[in-house]
């Protein structure tokens, strides 16, 4: 029989005496320190941990060979036998990470008396110093706390969503109705929103992934019209934005083009555009001679840079250059190249020469 603590491995041996090993002085320099194996044909499962020979562990002395049904001691090295080989591993692991036998060092540390008067810990700096150091030791420990059961917290909740997600396509399948309805709910409410997979979906991925990047996009471009004159998203922000409001199982950036050019084509909410070959999607009612029209009109009294005409229209300034560079190729714009750095102008040459009587 063994038993696992935050502090000891305790076992009984054959003469029901208890023995134990603390967690402290195994040698642990990251997961690789804690090896698990069986023998030959996968029998007897085992996990194999090395022990520090200067501390004073009772059954781990140099030379010394203790063995037990339930593990074995040679010089220095424990070896535990047990069909739960995946648990002692996964549970040790985590407890040799999260250190907790630190926590009592720093407790005893704290309850000795002052070593005497120090100037460095006088004044205003000493008190700031002295919170600095709590602040530090702190922070370190919720650190230790997070990487211990941060990985199993994400295991398990991607197994729970996994798992809701295939009832509700089991459902979806059979005509469940309001069930169905239900499960969403149920799903919403606790913040889990799975997105359309190839496993929950079989033959239908494309045209239901179609159909939620389409449910997602449009209210997404209605929403950045209300702060934005121009509703633009490039394809790579789409990407980042429609993989973060999935949350789980994100998409490869393949099967989003796939989804955005069946969902054009099924649902016409919004249409697929190229600004000197930056890929975007817009609103079905963009027009472009109505951006053209926008910018030709805050250029009208004086040249504008690519940031404000950016800022202006809403979007990135990679974005705003290439829609600026789009309207001056179809000759309504001229540039101006200055100290002052680079300024866009409306085109007047085609009226200048006119009056002058010359022909471009």
């Amino acid at each position: 029989m063994a038993y696992l603590t935050s502090h000891f491995l305790v076992f009984t041996t054959g003469t029901n005496t208890l023995k134990s090993v603390p967690l402290k002085s195994i040698v642990y320099e990251g997961k690789e320190s804690v090896e698990a194996y069986t023998s030959f044909m996968g029998r007897n499962p085992k996990v194999k941990f090395h022990v520090r020979k200067s501390d004073p562990v009772a059954i781990v002395k140099s030379g010394q060979h203790t063995s037990t049904s339930f593990l074995d001691v040679i010089d220095g090295v424990i070896v535990v036998k047990s069909d739960l080989q995946k648990t002692i591993l996964e549970k040790l692991t985590q407890a040799l990470e999260r250190k907790e036998w630190k926590n009592d060092d720093s407790e005893t540390s704290k309850k000795r008396p002052d070593e005497g008067f120090k100037a460095s810990g006088a004044g205003i700096g000493g008190i700031i110093r002295r919170k600095k150091e709590k602040q530090s030791v702190a922070s370190k420990q919720i650190d230790e706390a997070f990487d211990g059961d941060l990985e199993s917290l994400m295991r398990n909740a991607k197994n729970v969503i996994t798992l809701a997600t295939k009832c509700k396509a089991k459902l979806s399948r059979e005509d469940g109705g309001g069930e169905v309805d239900e499960l969403s709910k149920m799903l919403e409410g606790m913040g889990i929103v799975g997105g359309v997979t190839k496993d929950s979906a079989g033959d239908n991925y494309t045209s239901q992934l179609a159909r939620e990047i389409n449910d997602w996009l449009i209210p997404t471009l209605h929403n950045k019209s209300k702060t934005s004159s121009t509703p633009i998203i490039n394809v790579t922000d789409v990407y980042v934005m429609y993989n973060r409001a999935r949350g789980v199982d994100f998409i490869s950036p393949k099967d989003l083009i796939m989804g955005l050019e069946h969902a054009e084509k099924m649902f016409k909410g919004f249409k697929r555009k190229d600004f000197m070959g930056v890929k975007c999607v817009v609103g079905k009612q963009f027009r472009e001679d109505i951006v053209a029209a926008k910018i030709l009109n805050w250029v009208e009294e004086s040249g504008k840079t690519v940031d404000f005409l950016s800022k202006n229209l809403g979007v990135n300034e990679v974005m705003g250059k290439c829609i600026v560079e789009e309207v001056e190729g179809g000759g309504k714009l001229v540039r101006d190249e200055g100290v002052e750095g680079t300024k866009f102008f409306k085109n007047e040459f085609d009226r200048f020469f006119e009056q002058a009587g010359i022909k471009a």
